[in-house]
């Protein structure tokens, strides 16, 4: 499942196909759960995580749930005594994206004609172009990803980096950068949230899967640890 094509057709679908607000925040929050488990086809998730994640009632969960079975963008299972209950996400992608409508009849094949040596050079220099994508792609993607990001300053920067960055990476692993990040200060005021040329520029490297501890699992330096004792005096190394 591709993350960005997922969300560019959740946007297109909505168009003609309205929902609530939190009912769109709910598909977001388990389409980041899917991510983080690898795009498992079913994968559980407990109610007081997604209650955390969106702020919203136990009884209003339900309901925005149900809404998303509905209009079938999820399935959900219901599971014995105190279990998480079991997700699976329907691809938007799969079935609901307009598919093209007839393919042209195929036509005899003929032989090509003999080219110059200089102008199949240049068709096979276009072709190799045409095959990988475009920065114009990548910059389309960008546009997904910011959506995400939670301090809206230094586009023109972070849209450039990240064509950088969207090449050695993948956007699924920078989604994951910016997720865990925007989950990281969530509810702190702006002034204190990185710049997107920031983040992008040096800082998403902490967020990467390699590099990334969740806060709660850093552990705090105690102010002795650079000190040690001898013949009853401290020394400070």
């Amino acid at each position: 499942m591709n993350y960005i094509r997922e969300i560019r057709a959740f946007y297109d679908w909505l168009l003609t196909n309205p929902i609530p607000a939190h009912a769109q925040s709910l598909w977001h929050a388990l389409m980041h759960v899917a991510n983080k488990t690898g795009w498992k086809k079913e994968f559980t998730v407990a109610n007081s995580t997604l209650l955390s994640m969106l702020g919203i009632s136990q009884a209003h969960l339900t309901r925005m749930r149900n809404v998303l079975i509905g209009k079938g963008l999820i399935s959900y299972a219901k599971q014995p005594g105190r279990k998480a209950p079991k997700y699976s996400i329907i691809s938007v992608v799969a079935h609901y994206e307009q598919q093209p409508e007839q393919q042209p009849e195929q036509q005899p094949e003929q032989q090509p004609e003999q080219q110059p040596e200089h102008i199949t050079k240049l068709n096979n220099k276009q072709n190799k172009t045409n095959n990988n994508p475009s920065k114009a792609d990548f910059k389309k993607e960008f546009e997904e990803v910011w959506l995400l990001y939670p301090n809206k300053r230094g586009k023109k920067i972070a849209g450039k980096k990240f064509v950088k960055l969207r090449e050695k990476y993948g956007s699924d692993e920078l989604i994951r950068t910016v997720e865990r990040y925007a989950a990281e200060v969530k509810g702190r005021e702006e002034q204190y949230i990185l710049h997107g040329s920031t983040f992008f520029n040096s800082r998403y490297e902490d967020y990467l899967d390699k590099n990334y501890r969740p806060h709660n699992e850093q552990t705090t330096k105690h102010p002795n640890d650079d000190v040690i004792f001898l013949d009853g005096r401290a020394y400070r190394i």
